[in-house]
């Protein structure tokens, strides 16, 4: 067993070694060396080669071309993963085989399984060494050979693993080749004759494992696009790649996009297309069909018959599996070979193309069908194929098999036992002791924890039942303690207290009829004094509640709410686990419209009630309906995890996650400051939702507060006008509409409805700021309006302000006017058009102007620097075309 062990572990490694050596980028390495560093090193493997320079930054460029790479790389590709595959599988058959394992049948089976996976690792490893050798024996021939003029390569660092690997799964596999010595000496007897069975049965799953993953890779190739590939490469990159299937050509640019054409006509086709087609569609058939006649066969399996017709069945299902994958085969080999043949085919001038990654899927998936076919045909032939004659006994019926009891003193058990019970006895005293101790302490979960063992230790013990009880009791767990009731009064009927206890417990889950029978046997009982007075109390109390609940039920069914409601209180408060009553009431409450409290009975009936789906269902279609999207959402959640093909739940849960999906992208959006398309999404809510008034009123807000974001004063002016219609105090409608009149300049309004926001959120901050900031405009605006004088809006850009400026500068220039009058008012205007454009030009007065404060006005400018280069007081008193110490030069070019 050690050896195998070792050699297992010795095996396993190579294995590793071998497959590390596949990614491995130093097969060969070469390096050109300058005066002090290296200046470039060059090296490759199986797949790419690249070149790394003296800064650490590497090129590669992969292989372009399978069918044009040198025959040597091609041998070792397949010799490299033919070796991983077989370490593969020898590894799986090495665990099946070893005696350390509790799989595999008899120790001769096991040893023949382990004898098979030794075999693989010895071909393993010569297939790795083989390629390893192949490939070195390449480079060390280029490097001595004096005509080879190409850059010369060194052994790299792969080769060096992929040997260790190899010499490692060779010993490993020759180790456990020696499992199979003497194996095969005994004669089968009955015992191993039903370990054969057990082999066979895990080999046939095995194989269905097999044949099944090797159908749908076969089943994947029909829909896959790459049979066959090819690029065209610029200078920089891959500028397009053409591929095809049995269905369409398509062409993808540079850019990702791809541009396919079927193929348009079936009977114009190549024939070997056709037959391709028609071969891989039947073997899908038969592999479909094989995999029933598996299902049905297989030993694992109860149904089909007798083992001989089991085994008939399994070997059809085995030759429809091998078809199947032969039919593919010739497929899919067929149609490589095609690509293969006009690649290398000098005078074939059209597109060549490359095997796509379909073919070499189809080849996996064909060559697992013909193993596990092959396999199943070959076993299960045998056994359903031969006669009554043959070696090996029909297995025997599980009736003849004898079982001999061990032989045991009675008077040692008798001992024993009464020894036992004692101990128990025992051990139940100290922990009812313990557990009342505690519980009079206050430390419940203690007691319920020494209650517990009391029960486990004797569980005809009525008082264990009844403390633990009492401790859930005081925990609030009334469902817990009910079980424990009942089992005390099925121990002792005659245990008045359990039974008052537990008819008090029915009386609050609204059981009426069950508590009132409890209380009646507890009056028969000769109960003390207390426990009369208090059965005999909650037995009229019971009495009343069934009237009122009569009463209820006739004025719910009479649509009278408010009294069935008024009804249902006096019965929930007396029977405040009662869940029947708890719905009623909240379909009360929703037909008389008070939401809130009926959503606080679902609630509470949602939780007394472990699969309570309605309430749930309820409880979100009222969150939903009152426009919280979000706890419907939550509610609908829960109700799909009580019942997840829940018909109405499933409905409303698309409904309101398709909902909160959008509103969710729209407030994103909001965010990203992407008003426009916020804005649309939020129509789109409309859209989805337009009979839920809520809904639409959100969606009105929210695109209300995007126009005026986006600075769309008059289209936000009458969305919000909409939504005040119905909600006039909504004070996040009113900043918007507020802030959108400002934007068109209409003050006064805007002052109302900062004034109504203000009313109804006193101690808002950006109320008090836009409300001052609304007067200090429209005080300006009865002054001197910088942008009426420039006829431009407030939002203008500095461009737009500078060619408004040199039209109305060239309009009113004084030098236009010849009358003295014209010329004194054109004079007056033309400082007006200069002033306005010194102030909108410049962002800080312009700012200051936003704000309500004339920066040309000394009134307002007070205590404050003055502007427009402090040099002319604002223009007061001066005119620049007259005589002084300045002039001026006009240029409008």
């Amino acid at each position: 067993m050690y050896q195998e062990i070792l050699a297992f572990i010795l095996s396993t490694s190579g294995w590793v070694l071998v497959s590390s050596t596949l990614p491995t980028d130093y097969w060969k390495v070469s390096s050109l060396d300058g005066t002090v560093i290296t200046t470039a090193t060059y090296w490759s493997n199986l797949w790419k080669t690249c070149v790394t320079d003296s800064t650490g930054v590497s090129n590669c460029k992969d292989f372009p071309s399978m069918l044009a790479l040198d025959g040597y790389i091609q041998a070792c590709r397949g010799l490299m993963i033919a070796a991983v595959c077989l370490g593969f599988f020898g590894s799986i058959f090495a665990l099946v085989g070893m005696k350390c394992t509790k799989i595999g049948g008899t120790d001769s089976n096991k040893a023949g399984i382990t004898c098979f996976a030794g075999v693989n690792f010895i071909l393993s490893g010569l297939c790795s060494l083989s390629a390893c050798s192949l490939y070195a024996h390449r480079i060390t021939s280029e490097f001595f050979d004096p005509l080879f003029m190409a850059q010369k390569y060194e052994l790299g660092a792969a080769l060096f693993i992929g040997w260790a690997g190899s010499i490692l799964c060779i010993l490993g596999g020759s180790v456990l080749c020696f499992s199979i010595a003497g194996s095969f000496t005994k004669r089968l007897s009955f015992k191993a004759n039903m370990s054969y069975r057990t082999v066979v049965m895990y080999m046939e799953i095995s194989c269905f494992v097999v044949c099944v993953s090797g159908w749908i890779l076969v089943c994947s190739t029909m829909p896959t696009e790459i049979w066959t590939w090819s690029a065209v490469d610029g200078i920089v990159l891959t500028t397009s790649n053409y591929f095809s299937n049995l269905w369409k050509d398509c062409v993808s640019d540079s850019t990702g996009v791809s541009d396919c054409k079927g193929i348009p006509s079936m009977l114009a086709l190549n024939w070997g297309i056709h037959m391709c087609r028609a071969l891989i569609i039947i073997a899908i058939i038969l592999s479909f069909f094989g995999s029933i006649l598996v299902l049905v066969g297989m030993k694992c399996t109860k149904i089909g018959g007798s083992e001989i017709a089991n085994a008939r069945v399994t070997f059809a299902g085995g030759m429809n599996y091998l078809i199947g994958g032969m039919c593919s085969m010739i497929a899919f080999s067929y149609y490589g070979n095609k690509i293969r043949a006009e690649f290398q085919d000098p005078n074939f001038k059209a597109q060549k193309f490359e095997i796509g990654v379909g073919v070499f899927i189809g080849w996996g998936g064909s060559t697992l069908l013909v193993v596990g076919g092959l396999i199943y045909s070959i076993f299960a032939g045998r056994e359903g194929c031969k006669s009554s004659s043959k070696r090996y006994p029909a297995y025997p019926p599980p009736g003849t098999y004898t079982v001999v009891p061990a032989k045991k003193s009675i008077m040692s058990s008798a001992r024993t036992g009464i020894r036992v019970t004692c101990g128990r006895d025992g051990s139940v005293d100290n922990h009812m002791e313990m557990g009342k101790k505690l519980l009079a302490a206050g430390q419940l979960a203690d007691a319920l924890s020494h209650f517990h063992a009391a029960v486990d230790g004797d569980p005809k013990n009525y008082m264990a039942y009844y403390r633990r009880a009492t401790v859930f009791l005081a925990m609030g767990k009334s469902k817990s303690a009910l079980p424990d009731l009942s089992r005390v009064i099925e121990l002792k009927p005659d245990f008045t207290s359990a039974r008052l206890q537990r008819g008090n417990l029915l009386l609050k889950q609204g059981k009426l009829d069950e508590a009132e029978s409890d209380f009646k046997k507890v009056l028969k009982s000769n109960p003390s004094d207390k426990e009369e007075r208090e059965a005999q109390s909650q037995l009229t109390k019971s009495d009343e509640i069934q009237r009122l609940v009569a009463q209820a039920h006739s004025s719910f069914n009479s649509q009278d709410y408010v009294t069935a409601a008024a009804q249902l209180d006096g019965i929930i408060e007396t029977c405040v686990w009662d869940v029947t009553s708890r719905d009623m009431r909240a379909e009360c409450f929703i037909q008389m419209g008070e939401m809130g409290k009926a959503i606080s009975d679902l609630k509470a009936a949602s939780k007394l009630k472990n699969d309570n789906t309605q309430a749930f269902y309820k409880l979100s279609t009222i969150y939903y309906n009152l426009g919280d999207h979000e706890m419907s959402l939550n509610e609908v959640r829960e109700c799909l995890k009580l019942d997840p093909d829940h018909k109405q739940c499933y409905s409303h849960y698309k409904q309101v996650k398709k909902l909160n999906k959008q509103i969710q992208s729209a407030e994103e959006l909001m965010q990203e400051q992407r008003f426009e398309d916020a804005v649309s999404k939020y129509e789109a809510v409309m859209k989805t939702e337009p009979n839920v008034h809520h809904f639409s009123l959100l969606a009105k807000e929210r695109i209300c507060h995007a126009l005026t974001q986006s600075q769309q004063a008059s289209r936000a002016i009458s969305v919000c006008s909409e939504v005040l219609q119905s909600d006039p105090e909504n004070v996040n409608v009113l900043k918007d509409r507020a802030e959108a009149y400002v934007q068109e300049e209409q003050y006064e309004e805007a002052i109302k409805d900062y004034e109504t926001a203000a009313k109804h959120s006193e101690n808002d901050r950006q109320i008090k700021e836009g409300l001052e900031r609304a007067q200090r405009l429209l005080k300006q605006s009865q002054k001197r309006d910088y942008y009426k004088i420039l006829g431009v809006k407030r939002t203008a850009q500095k461009k737009e302000i500078i060619k408004a400026y040199r039209k109305l500068a060239q309009q009113w220039h004084p030098d236009n006017f010849q009358d003295p009058d014209e010329k004194k008012k054109a004079e007056k205007k033309f400082i007006d058009i200069a002033q306005a454009k010194e102030v909108l030009t410049d962002p800080e007065m312009r700012t200051k102007f936003d704000h309500g404060e004339d920066p040309m006005d000394p009134e307002s400018q007070q205590g404050h620097h003055q502007h427009f280069h402090g040099g002319f007081q604002g223009f007061q008193g001066f005119n620049p075309f007259g005589s002084g110490p300045f002039n001026f030069k006009f240029n409008f070019n």
